[in-house]
């Protein structure tokens, strides 16, 4: 029952997040607040990059910069925890693990598609695919550490039923 709940619990709070518009979210104001432009310019690197067709520069416009790379990892942190919650899901499913992997990620990409037009209905925000692949790499993440944990920590199988964890996951 945990399981389910968790994983309930976790996609709304991606649709939360995804509802809320640009102003809410931004970390820019608390970034000025504490550092200047000329400040971060020197300690980060010099870096630049284009997503989805707006150029980044870690010099020119630090604060845009470091603002993108957090909401990036919050979309790598929040769907690595969705893959990790729906591969366990599945565990219990008859299926093979490498059966039950591309479908927990084809899953996952259709929840990030889903939020992603959920995001188009919010002020200021953007929706783009190139997210729905960030995002599937981030449940990628989070069915490798399912498996790495399972696979590489014998002292913990026996405790709050990861045993059984582990007998699913073989399947």
């Amino acid at each position: 029952m945990f399981l389910p709940a968790a994983f309930l619990i976790w996609v709304a709070a991606i649709f939360t997040f995804s509802s809320e518009s640009y102003h809410t979210q931004t970390i820019v104001p608390f970034l000025r607040k504490h550092w200047t432009a000329g400040q971060l310019s020197v300690v980060l690197p010099d870096v630049r990059f284009t997503y989805n067709g707006h150029r980044y520069s870690a010099r020119q416009d630090p604060y845009s910069f470091i603002e993108f790379l957090f909401r990036k990892g919050a979309h790598l942190f929040m769907y690595a925890g969705a893959g990790a919650l729906i591969l366990l899901l599945l565990g219990s499913a008859a299926a093979s693990l490498w059966k039950r992997v591309p479908l927990t990620l084809a899953l996952t990409a259709a929840i990030a598609s889903a939020d992603e037009w959920n995001q188009t209905r919010a002020i200021g925000r953007t929706s783009t695919v190139y997210d729905v692949w960030l995002d599937t790499t981030g449940a990628m993440i989070g069915v490798i550490a399912i498996l790495i944990y399972c696979r590489s920590s014998p002292s913990r199988r026996g405790r709050n039923g990861s045993q059984e964890l582990e007998k699913g996951l073989k399947k």
